[in-house]
C-alpha cells in the first residue's frame, strides 16, 4: 500500500534527523500525530526503525522491498574458488 501524501511529508523530515517534536512543530501537528504516522509509515514499508525508513527513501519507489522483505543490500555471492592448475601445485610454486 503506497505511503499518503502526508506520510511521504513526515518520512521526508526523518532524513535529516528531525525528532517527532520538531516534525510536529514543522507541520504544525501534533507529537501524537506524528507517531501515529510514523506507526502506518513503518507497518506500510515493513520496517522496525526510522534509520530504515530514511535506507528505503533513498530509492526510487518501483525498487522498494515487499513488506515482509529483508531492507538491505541485496547479498553477494560468495567468491568463486578456482582449481589448482594441472599437476596440482600453485603457478610459480615448483
Amino acid at each position: 500500500m503506497p505511503l499518503s501524501t502526508r506520510e511521504r511529508e513526515i518520512a521526508m523530515l526523518i532524513g535529516p534527523g528531525l525528532t517527532n517534536k520538531q516534525i510536529a512543530a514543522r507541520m504544525n501537528i501534533s507529537v501524537k500525530t506524528v507517531e501515529t504516522h510514523l506507526g502506518r509509515i513503518f507497518k506500510k514499508l515493513g520496517v522496525k526503525s526510522r534509520a530504515q525508513v530514511v535506507f528505503l527513501l533513498s530509492f526510487p519507489v518501483s525498487e522498494f522491498p515487499a513488506p515482509g522483505e529483508e531492507c538491505g543490500p541485496t547479498p553477494r555471492r560468495p567468491a568463486t574458488v578456482r582449481s589448482p592448475s594441472p599437476g596440482g601445485h600453485p603457478p610459480g610454486s615448483g
